[in-house]
């Protein structure tokens, strides 16, 4: 995984311009939030949130916070300050929390997790696969792992979507699905194991 000092400036100088240019298909939204399988209760990781493109969504699902059964909570992970500030002025939720660290510096400690997002982040990680692992072990067995990338920026190309489909179907990982859009692709997988 990369330490991405360079990206981290990057995302820190377009943090007030990102909500606009960070645009997601709403079909290729829908699918991410049906694949990991949420309800009022789930306790989420969205990796590499930015400025909350996903968020909105992700606590969309979750229900009314002040409804019976609505206990989820999301936490939203990215090492640019910026676009965490945009977020936090975008969103008072009790049920969001916001932590400014990277994927690899991250210990989990919010965890483990029902579900865990990945949209638009494999392209800036070094090893994908080995990401893959880590955010394994923060998911509770049965638990949802689902990646959005868009694919008209050529973030992801064919051969990386292949190889992220070979590693989630290791042993860590069962009832893999993929589904593609014109310009996207959402790849999901359940995590193996049992509590215990």
């Amino acid at each position: 995984m990369t330490s991405g000092k360079d990206s981290i400036s990057y995302f820190n100088q377009i943090a007030e311009s990102w909500q606009r240019l960070a645009a997601v298909d709403p079909v290729a939204v829908a699918v991410t939030m049906d694949a990991l399988h949420l309800s009022g209760e789930s306790h989420v990781l969205d990796v590499g949130c930015g400025t909350g493109t996903m968020l909105a969504p992700l606590l969309n699902r979750l229900g009314n916070p002040h409804s019976e059964g609505t206990d989820g909570r999301v936490v939203g992970l990215d090492p640019a300050l910026r676009m965490l500030a945009v977020t936090a002025r975008r969103f008072r939720d009790p049920r969001l929390r916001l932590v400014c660290t990277s994927l690899c510096d991250y210990d989990g400690g919010d965890g483990p997790f029902d579900a865990i997002l990945c949209c638009r982040v494999l392209h800036l990680l070094e090893d994908p696969a080995a990401a893959l692992t880590r955010l394994a072990g923060w998911l509770k067995p049965g638990g949802r792992l689902a990646i959005l990338q868009t694919l008209d920026e050529k973030e992801v190309p064919d051969s990386a979507a292949i190889a992220l489909e070979h590693a989630l179907s290791g042993e860590k990982w069962t009832h893999l699905t993929s589904k593609h859009g014109p310009h996207w692709v959402v790849l999901a997988a359940t995590r193996s194991g049992s509590e215990g």
